[in-house]
């Protein structure tokens, strides 16, 4: 049992050293501020698209759930722009998300599963693998404080020690 402490120990002492911006001089600090700023910009600018993104599907997916109301709407023409379906020139294809039908030029082939998939479904999954919520969501409950929040908060603590004695 008391090795099992004495590495816990050694990893604490370790991550508590990796943190320590007491050893930086205030040019470090201002490039490292500089930096985060940087990276807090660019995670806005991604945020902002991301929640475009999220809008333009949440509008397509209201549209579709009106329109798929109506099953012998989407029986002669794709839920998607509306073109009819044609026997040979726009056949009709199964999303194999949502299971509505679709012409070729709104949906995309996936030759490993054989499926065909709408283009509001693909966004949909794009949008899911860019966002990481699922990922983001478990390591911030695991994590209150990591990264570069923890480092913005050591400095501007070391920011006000430093404004106090001068």
């Amino acid at each position: 049992m008391s090795r099992h402490s004495s590495a816990s120990e050694s990893r604490r002492s370790v991550a508590s050293r990796a943190s320590d911006l007491s050893l930086l001089n205030d040019d470090e600090c201002k490039r490292i501020l500089t930096v985060l700023e940087r990276d807090f910009n660019l995670r806005q600018q991604e945020h902002k698209r991301l929640e475009e993104l999220k809008k333009t599907i949440r509008q397509e997916t209201d549209r579709v759930e009106y329109l798929a109301g109506s099953k012998e709407f989407n029986l002669e023409r794709c839920i998607r722009c509306f073109k009819p379906f044609r026997f040979l020139l726009n056949p009709r294809k199964t999303c194999s998300e949502c299971k509505l039908f679709v012409c070729p030029e709104c949906s995309t082939y996936t030759s490993e599963t054989k499926t065909w998939a709408c283009k509001a479904c693909s966004q949909l999954k794009e949008l899911r693998v860019l966002t990481s919520d699922w990922f983001y969501n478990q390591t911030s409950c695991k994590h209150k404080r990591c990264g570069s929040s923890r480092v913005v908060r050591e400095l501007h603590k070391r920011e006000k020690e430093l404004g106090e004695f001068n």
